[in-house]
């Protein structure tokens, strides 16, 4: 009861306000729109193995048959905010868009080889992940239309993107040491991207309903971080920190969906509003770098040591991918 009583006063301060602000709506705020986002989505799984399942040994010397184990991302419910101005007389809009995610996912599987600890009596590996990602895009966007029944809007953009993944491995085997390994990427730039977006009006109420579909792509100029230590029970074993590197990289975002949009009549000039329903695909291409170093010393201490890598890591994509549900609401001119 409570919770509706809420509800229903949350909704009776919505109406006024909105109410207010047409009674002192000038011609600019009548050509702006604001976007909320909700977001469902999963990363991908680049990079997220933690070991590796014995699970037929060689009869020859060889390393048998293994079965890598990865972390499965969960869905994430995360949002997104934007606005958009259309300038006065034209069909060209500014739009400014934020996107945030956070992730926090985990797995574990007995009989893990990994940190140098392979199968005994009673061995189990697990890992913890950690991810966000903010994207910020400010650009223009021009409307063509082809009829009733056809638009395209093309458009150009500013990005700026930060992207970040702590992961934490664990190994644990009966009579040894503990063992845990952390490892921290961060991607974070800026950049140019274009866009295109596709919409058909299927109905001959073309303002209302159409499907759309668009790509964005950029290319962003990072700064790439990256740090990975392992400790043998509480004796370090080991300690990357390469300095910081600068590389170009590609993001390539798809969506397509379903769109309505209504004007609602009002005493002052009325306002628009609009839902979309939606998918999202993006990758950002070799986005964690994973130190951007080439081959390590295989000489430790003056001394070969078995177990190093022969690098901190080839470079790994990072993407997300799910539907998308957008409210707007804006002038009668937006």
């Amino acid at each position: 009861m409570n919770k509706a009583l809420k509800v229903t006063f949350g909704a009776v301060i919505a109406a006024g306000m909105i109410s207010a602000a047409e009674a002192n709506l000038d011609p600019t705020l009548s050509r702006t729109a604001l976007l909320v986002t909700g977001t469902y989505t999963k990363t991908t799984g680049n990079g997220l193995s933690y070991g590796d399942v014995l699970l037929a040994p060689s009869s020859v010397g060889g390393d048998g048959f293994t079965r890598h184990v990865f972390v499965d991302p969960d869905w994430e419910f995360d949002f997104g905010l934007g606005l958009t101005h259309r300038f006065c007389g034209t069909k060209t809009r500014l739009f400014v868009y934020w996107d945030h995610f956070r992730a926090d996912d985990d797995a574990s599987t007995s009989g893990v080889r990994n940190l140098g600890l392979v199968p005994g009596a009673i061995t189990s590996g697990s890992i913890e992940v950690e991810q966000k990602s903010d994207e910020l895009r400010i650009g223009l966007s021009r409307a063509l239309n082809f009829g009733h029944h056809f638009s395209l809007d093309l458009g150009g953009f500013f990005e700026w993107d930060k992207v970040e993944r702590n992961t934490n491995e664990f190994q644990s085997q009966a009579g040894n040491p503990n063992r845990f390994r952390s490892t921290e990427n961060e991607m974070q730039g800026f950049g140019p991207g274009v866009a295109v977006m596709a919409r058909a009006f299927p109905s001959h109420d073309y303002r209302h309903l159409s499907v759309f579909m668009g790509a964005m792509t950029s290319l962003l100029y990072v700064n790439n971080e990256f740090s990975q230590a392992q400790f043998n029970g509480d004796a370090l074993f080991y300690q990357y920190q390469p300095d910081d590197s600068k590389s170009v990289v590609g993001k390539l975002d798809i969506s397509f969906g379903v769109d309505y949009c209504s004007r609602i009549q009002t005493d002052w000039d009325g306002l628009l509003v609009g839902v979309t329903l939606g998918m999202r695909y993006m990758n950002i291409f070799n986005a964690f770098k994973n130190g951007n170093t080439y081959y390590n010393n295989p000489i430790q201490g003056g001394v070969a040591q078995a177990g190093f890598a022969a690098n901190t890591g080839h470079a790994e994509d990072w993407g997300r991918i799910g539907p998308f549900l957008q409210f707007r609401i804006g002038g009668a001119e937006s």
